[in-house]
C-alpha cells in the first residue's frame, strides 16, 4: 500500500493509480477507502468499465443491491462487451430473487467468455432454481469439465435429485464432500 500511496503521490492524475489502490484496499476489506479510490479514479476517467463494475461489487458486498446494479449498468454502457460485468450483475440478480434476468446476464457472459467456469457454474445454480433440472445439469457438466468445484457438484446433485434420479445424485455429494 505505501509504494501504491507513492504511485498516487507522483501520478495523482492516473485513473490506473487509484484504480490499483482501490484492489488493494479491497484485498485488505477495507471496503470504505476502497470505495473512496474507485471513485477518484472515476472521476479521473469516468469510461472505465472496470472500475464501475468493482464499484458494484463492493455495493453488492455490502448487501446495496439496487446500487450495485446501477453500477453494473455504468459498467456496460461504458464497455457493453464487458464479461465480468454481465456475471457479476447476474450474481446480483440471483441474490435478489431474479434468475430470469440472472440467466440473460449469464448467457451474454457466456457468449463472451466461454470458458468462465463460474459463469456455467452460477447458471446452473439459475436454471436449478427456476426448476430447469435439465438445463442446470448440462450447464454443471460444462462447469465441471472446465473445472470442478463443491458448488457445481451440489448443485448437479441437487438437480438429479430433483428429477428422482438418486443414483446419479449421490456420486456428485460425494464429490462434493471431497472438493
Amino acid at each position: 500500500l505505501r509504494d501504491l500511496d507513492r504511485a498516487v503521490a507522483l501520478r495523482d492524475t492516473a485513473a490506473i493509480t487509484h484504480l490499483y489502490r482501490g484492489y488493494a484496499y479491497m484485498g485488505l476489506n477495507q471496503l470504505e477507502p476502497a470505495k473512496q479510490a474507485l471513485r477518484r479514479s472515476l472521476a479521473l476517467d469516468s469510461l472505465r468499465a472496470d472500475t464501475w463494475t468493482d464499484l458494484g461489487n463492493l455495493a453488492a458486498a455490502e448487501n446495496e443491491g439496487t446500487e450495485a446494479l446501477r453500477y453494473f449498468r455504468r459498467a456496460l454502457t461504458c464497455n457493453p462487451a464487458y464479461a465480468r460485468a454481465y456475471f457479476s450483475r447476474a450474481r446480483v440478480q440471483m441474490a435478489l430473487g431474479r434468475c430470469d434476468a440472472a440467466v440473460a446476464d449469464l448467457d451474454t457472459t457466456l457468449a463472451l467468455n466461454p470458458n468462465l467456469q463460474q459463469a456455467w457454474e452460477q447458471r446452473g445454480m439459475a436454471h436449478l432454481n427456476l426448476r430447469h433440472y435439465d438445463r442446470a445439469i448440462a450447464d454443471c457438466d460444462t462447469a465441471i469439465a472446465l473445472q470442478p468445484t463443491a458448488a457445481a457438484h451440489v448443485t448437479r446433485s441437487n438437480a438429479l435429485f430433483n428429477l428422482k434420479r438418486y443414483a446419479a445424485a449421490l456420486p456428485d455429494a460425494n464429490a462434493a464432500i471431497t472438493l
